[in-house]
């Protein structure tokens, strides 16, 4: 069974920590936030977490526009006039998923929304930057994975200014690209895994490998 630490910002699945699809991209350098001043970006957090958040009630129909903060209220207008526009409807919302298909390569994240638009089954995922990061397509599709069925990918950027772009990612070659990476990944843990062990039996110590799992 999938649980979530919230305090700890941490995935499980039957007890045991997996990884997130968000911390496996920074660990194999897709998304790098070092260049970025710590006050803007703080600051991008908050944006994105604010808006997520009523976008989450829109989907929910309990959103009351008069109480939104004038900084991100042209942000959430935004998605307000992409659902007006294109009709989509939510299935589920903030919903936490998990690969397990592949022992040893198991991951975990949370979705922004499933749903439908234009009467086919989408994933989809806010953003509230300048720009739709380059990875998007690649996190769409890792956690497509975790799907039982096939989804369409769209990115949804939602603008400062009130106005949105839709973005469909149609790339087969990012599910391919996903998977190089997670392998990378866990190759790369393994390995960590393994020196951490011989260190310890060079020092005398006995570690078990299954005590740092």
């Amino acid at each position: 069974m999938l649980t979530y630490d919230d305090k700890l910002h941490k995935y499980f699945y039957d007890n045991r920590e997996l990884p997130s699809v968000t911390t496996i991209l920074k660990s194999e350098g897709l998304i790098d936030y070092g260049n970025i001043p710590h006050a803007v970006l703080e600051k991008a957090k908050a944006r994105g977490k604010y808006v997520h958040k009523a976008v989450e009630f829109i989907n929910e129909n309990d959103l009351d526009f008069n109480t939104l903060s004038k900084e991100y209220k042209p942000f959430v207008e935004a998605y307000q006039e992409f659902v007006n526009v294109t009709r989509f409807t939510p299935i589920s919302i903030e919903q936490k998923v998990v690969n397990i298909k592949t022992k040893g390569l198991e991951y975990a994240g949370t979705l922004d929304a499933t749903g439908i638009l234009y009467d086919k089954k989408i994933i989809i995922d806010y953003k509230t930057g300048l720009t739709m990061p380059a990875q998007a397509g690649i996190q769409l599709a890792a956690y497509e994975l975790c799907l039982p069925e096939r989804h369409k990918r769209y990115g949804l950027l939602l603008r400062k200014n009130g106005t949105y772009k839709l973005v469909a990612f149609t790339d087969h070659s990012d599910y391919d690209r996903w998977l190089e990476i997670l392998a990378s990944f866990f190759k790369r843990e393994k390995e960590n895994q393994e020196h951490v062990i011989n260190q310890g039996r060079v020092h005398g110590k006995n570690v078990s490998y299954k005590a740092i799992l």
